[in-house]
């Protein structure tokens, strides 16, 4: 199954053509030909048949935004039977595309894949961009700002994106372990700083948390076993607390919030 060059799809999503995006897209994948002249009517019997639930509506939106950036061809049919005229369209290569909107395909250019599903609406078209982008990008830190501005959206449509599904934002920090000094020249009220304190110390584990960590361990050799744990605690950033805290001797960092790295969840 082909798509559309991302390239292309991009262009169209960050310049409000987004319908133009899905439609062209949804072509793509359906198996359409290059230079084949192609009715409204006709394309909605062969989505149907390869599977794409798209409205009237959306087609037509997508294909006057085509034709209106000089993508589509456009020709006169005379119908069969009685009737007026009807206007079909003609679908250019990709590179001719590309050539009409100033654009230049790489050699080895990435045409990310969605889920037929998600041609039924612009919304979920986006959300399954998202998710074809992380899916091949597992394991990287990505900006939300970079990942809405490829879609034409803002940071937080990304986010929106990935409620309920299988797409994992993973947190990342980055941090700096305090001195007596660093945390003298600490705030002594909250603020909306983006920094904030992690605390870390080591503890005995309890029976309950030795048992499971252990339960290939027989009982009795468990009970000789005295297995520590790192707890770590996240709070504001005021000088008190790292102060009670770095006197306990426990480690004291600022931190931040770092780009997350993003996976699709194994099930």
């Amino acid at each position: 199954m082909n798509f559309a060059p991302n390239t292309i799809k991009e262009y169209l999503l960050q310049n409000e053509k987004a319908h133009a995006a899905l439609v062209l897209d949804a072509l793509a994948a359906s198996g359409a030909r290059e230079w084949q002249i192609c009715t409204i009517s006709d394309t909605l019997k062969w989505f149907i048949l390869q599977g794409i639930d798209m409205s009237a509506s959306l087609l037509r939106k997508g294909i006057k935004q085509l034709i209106e950036l000089g993508i589509l061809g456009t020709q006169t049919v005379l119908s069969k039977r009685r009737g007026r005229p009807f206007l079909a369209y003609v679908l250019p290569s990709f590179e001719a595309i590309a050539s009409a909107l100033g654009l230049k395909l790489h050699r080895d250019e990435h045409c990310h894949a969605v889920e037929l599903k998600s041609f039924v609406s612009v919304r979920a078209y986006r959300a399954g961009l998202h998710r074809s982008y992380i899916m091949v990008n597992q394991k990287k830190q990505i900006s939300r700002a970079f990942l809405g501005h490829r879609l034409g959206v803002g940071k937080r449509s990304t986010y929106n994106y990935e409620q309920e599904t299988d797409i994992l934002a993973i947190e990342q920090l980055e941090m700096r372990e305090l001195d007596s000094l660093d945390i003298l020249k600490l705030p002594r009220h909250k603020t909306s700083s983006k920094f904030f304190l992690i605390v870390e110390y080591q503890r005995e584990m309890t029976l309950e948390e030795k048992d499971s960590a252990f339960s290939w361990v027989s009982p009795e050799a468990r009970k000789s076993l005295h297995p520590m744990k790192t707890v770590t605690m996240r709070m504001p950033l005021i000088r008190f607390l790292a102060q009670k805290h770095a006197n306990l001797g426990h480690r004291v960092y600022r931190a931040w919030q770092s780009t997350n790295q993003y996976e699709i969840a194994v099930i």
